[in-house]
């Protein structure tokens, strides 16, 4: 199979490019041939004992995806950005909304160290999907995803985009993108400033009590839930509420009549607008009083929490800006 360098003196493949733009590619993936299996210790026989796939400078690798129209401060509906570094192993998610709002999946900050064998793998995988080949995405509007992944080392860059949209280019990269989700999905399990939102039913007040837990390692905060009274789908914090009729073999059920209810705002201004959370804190806040149209029938409850402003630090703490749900509640009241 022809080395990427062999593949830039291709003069079909690279017909299309300028001679400028050509003599510069060449350059930067002729440098990435030699990225290769971390060096082998001759003293020990076994890999080198500092972390890293390459001697010299670290290997930065960087996945972001960026879908919907922009709701913050730089920040849009659905934002994750995944940064890895050769140099210290260290990998780091922030991720603001899941992907299709997972029920239970918390966002913020996520962090990890990982073998060299990551890096490598990556490596591997952009080479032997030929990534360097990526032509510019067709279609980039507010209802796809724009993806980014880009390898630096030192002077060298290559940077690809692609969209959602971009079926064949998906396609042809596959391998890679999993391999990168994959590594996203592992590094949630390490949570270092996160939200968890949860919900939990008070029968005796008639109302949903919603929970909002910081399962990190570090200081979290947030604008104050309760203070939350745009009636929007990505600015708004509480519960919401639907009939859950039992299932029907071989009838489709239709599809669920969501009902709001918000956040019972406090009696005195808050002496802050923002909650602080130190690692395993939660804040709690109680709904309205929820009035069923029908009792005796069993309904889904669903706690939202969807908040986009804000700065990504205050006041040294990490702000949590994004959306999160909890997972379902069935009640019959």
């Amino acid at each position: 199979m022809p080395s990427w360098g062999a593949s830039c003196r291709n003069e079909k493949r690279v017909r299309q490019i300028t001679t400028t733009f050509r003599v510069l590619l060449c350059l930067l993936l002729a440098g990435w041939e030699e990225l290769g299996p971390a060096p082998q210790d001759r003293t020990t026989g076994g890999r080198m004992s500092a972390p890293g796939v390459v001697a010299g400078e670290p290997l930065v690798i960087e996945y972001s995806k960026v879908g919907g129209v922009s709701l913050g401060q730089d920040l849009h509906v659905r934002q994750s950005r995944l940064r890895m570094n050769s140099g210290d192993g260290w990998a780091v998610l922030e991720k603001h909304r899941s992907e299709a709002d997972t029920p239970g999946a918390p966002i913020g900050t996520f962090g990890s160290q990982l073998p060299p064998e990551a890096f490598t793998r990556v490596l591997e995988l952009a080479r032997k999907t030929k990534l360097a080949e990526l032509p510019p995405p067709t279609s980039a509007d507010f209802s796809t995803t724009l993806m980014t992944i880009t390898l630096e080392r030192g002077s060298a860059k290559l940077t690809k985009q692609l969209s959602s949209g971009d079926i064949p280019l998906i396609l042809q990269i596959q391998e890679l993108l999993a391999e990168l989700g994959r590594l996203s999905a592992a590094l949630e399990n390490s949570p270092v400033a996160a939200l968890r939102t949860s919900v939990s039913w008070a029968s005796r007040e008639g109302a949903f009590v919603l929970t909002l837990t910081n399962i990190g390692t570090q200081n979290v905060c947030f604008g104050d839930p309760r203070l939350l009274r745009q009636d929007e789908p990505d600015h708004w914090a509480g519960v919401r509420v639907a009939e859950f009729p039992p299932e029907r073999p071989g009838v489709t059920a239709p599809p669920l009549q969501w009902v709001r209810l918000l956040l019972v705002p406090p009696r005195q201004p808050p002496a802050a607008a923002r909650i602080f959370l130190k690692p395993g804190e939660r804040f709690s806040a109680p709904t309205l009083v929820w009035r069923p149209a029908r009792r005796g029938v069993r309904h889904l409850a669903q706690g939202v929490w969807a908040d986009y402003t804000g700065p990504r630090e205050a006041e040294g703490c990490y702000q949590i800006r994004g959306a999160a749900f909890s997972e379902g509640l069935e009640v019959t009241p």
